[in-house]
């Protein structure tokens, strides 16, 4: 993942998935998470982020942390495949 300039190597299992509802779900790593969304165009805003609270690895925890803070609020990015 890039967010602001800097590269973080995703962990194995983190993932996002978005339903046609604008639910979101996924793991950041070690932690799941659900949230809502809404698109607009190129911007996602991601609201009412949810999050489980296990200890974690201390590189799986910057990954955690760095994804958290680029899948919150207004984002606008360009998917990646």
């Amino acid at each position: 993942m890039t967010a602001g300039g800097r590269r973080t190597e995703a962990p194995d299992g983190a993932h996002v998935v978005i339903d046609t509802e604008g639910g979101a779900t996924g793991n950041f790593g070690c932690n799941h998470f659900t949230a809502e969304t809404r698109t607009d165009g190129d911007t996602i805003t991601v609201r009412r982020v949810t999050t489980t609270r296990m200890g974690c690895e201390k590189n799986v925890e910057r990954f955690g942390t760095a994804m958290f803070r680029a899948f919150s609020g207004a984002t606008a990015q360009a998917p990646g495949k």
